[in-house]
């Protein structure tokens, strides 16, 4: 299943934050090696972060991607 992200991404927009990283690839580390997991663009306070190859159950269709956005998120880390 996939997701209509492009409809998400114009939502976020339509909140007129400042955009401070264009979008960009995001990548994790997994068994074979670093992986693209999907695209980021940040806002102000806001994160619009895609996982590639994923639906909306992004833990159970790809869940090495799904630990590391996560743990990012919880640790204020970069994407």
């Amino acid at each position: 299943m996939a997701c209509n992200f492009m409809g998400d991404e114009w939502f976020v927009e339509s909140l007129q934050q400042q955009v401070e990283v264009q979008r960009r690839p995001w990548l994790f580390d997994d068994v074979n090696g670093r992986q693209v997991g999907g695209f980021v663009k940040e806002f102000d306070n806001i994160a619009f972060l895609t996982v590639k190859g994923s639906g909306h159950m992004v833990p159970s269709d790809k869940p090495i991607a799904a630990f590391a956005m996560f743990s990012r998120f919880i640790k204020r880390q970069p994407y």
